[in-house]
């Protein structure tokens, strides 16, 4: 990405598949070094949906309901998480007393994020023009950076310890062919988002303080995702476990 603008929506796509890829050969390669992890993140699925779960009033549906609680805070920190921690950013500097916000505006590291800024294709100079744009730009790859981990180290250790084959039929659950492309299409979405409002707001001359105010087409298609994510709650629930045939394994979010 350059200052010419916003790119396509495939190529965002792109980079979010990209980059859990990599992810995913990073908690591969995770596995062979540290061989609890994947029992620790299993551990860690469990207990977080079971508690939410024990507080939901759907009966029978408390576990569904649960996941898909869990799924769609995913998705909307892929989509918003930028834009989150910016206006988290802009509430802190309103608030704090003079002395100190001048130095939040000029940290030690000021330098190097403004460099790290124009790496990545920005013609920036100042610190808070860099910092807002590696905030919108990076929120959106933290979650699948950190699913790809996940699912690279879980699916390596079903691998070891139960073959290839039930690697595969893990993979090939359909609530997972559901989930996965959804939190990469939530990263892509927040991706571009990210360079919407950069390009918009430097066209216009109002950086770094203007709207944040998303395009209506990225709220509709964050619509589309939670209810495919409820689609992909339902099957984990009561389809999964059943084509699974009681075997070992867990589903990774």
């Amino acid at each position: 990405m350059t200052d010419a603008g916003v790119r396509p929506f495939h190529v965002y796509v792109r980079i979010a598949v990209e980059l859990f890829l990599a992810s995913t050969i990073l908690g591969i390669a995770l596995y062979l070094v540290f061989p609890e992890i994947p029992k620790l993140i299993v551990a860690a699925v469990k207990h977080r949906v079971e508690r939410l779960a024990a507080v939901l009033p759907f009966g029978r549906e408390r576990i569904t309901v649960a996941i898909l609680i869990w799924n769609s805070v995913v998705v909307l920190l892929c989509v918003f998480g930028g834009v989150l921690a910016l206006l988290i950013d802009r509430t802190i500097l309103s608030i704090v007393p003079s002395r100190l916000r001048h130095r939040l505006e000029r940290p030690p590291y000021a330098d190097a994020l403004i460099r790290l800024a124009r790496w990545m294709g920005y013609e920036v100079s100042r610190y808070r023009e860099a910092d807002v744009i590696l905030t919108l730009r990076l929120g959106p790859l933290v979650v699948p950076f950190i699913n790809g981990v996940a699912a690279g180290s879980f699916f390596a250790s079903v691998a070891d310890k139960f073959g290839v084959h039930r690697m595969i039929k893990l993979l090939l659950l359909p609530h997972g062919l559901i989930e996965l492309p959804t939190v990469i299409a939530a990263a892509a979405l927040g991706l571009y988002l990210a360079d919407h409002l950069i390009h918009r707001e430097r066209v216009h001359r109002r950086w770094p303080d203007a709207s944040l105010r998303p395009p209506s087409w990225v709220v509709r298609s964050v619509s589309y995702c939670l209810f495919a994510l409820t689609a992909a709650a339902y099957l984990e629930v009561h389809v999964s476990p059943k084509l699974l045939a009681g075997s070992a394994g867990c589903v990774l979010r």
